[in-house]
């Protein structure tokens, strides 16, 4: 199988929507270790909010599609790069 810039952009995008499934589990089941993280990196106040669906999903929708198009991006680049030899 040929790796393509498509093919890249789909397996960032996957990537990152399991590792959001996973954060978001983190702060779900285990609240405090989540506003301890958000304190560590000093991001203030957001530990401290509560988690709605719509916030969830909407977040997860976001990051998958911002993975994908830092993936697209990296395997048109890497395209680029590697025809250039």
């Amino acid at each position: 199988m040929k790796l393509t810039k498509e093919l890249l952009a789909n397996a960032f995008a996957l990537t990152g929507a399991i590792l959001w499934i996973a954060c978001t589990m983190i702060a779900i089941l285990l609240p405090g270790l989540y506003r301890a993280g958000a304190e560590l990196f000093a991001l203030g106040n957001v530990g401290h909010q509560s988690l709605s669906f719509y916030n969830v999903v909407l977040g997860g929708v976001l990051f998958a599609i911002v993975s994908w198009v830092v993936g697209y991006v990296f395997g048109w680049s890497l395209e680029l790069l590697s025809k250039r030899k």
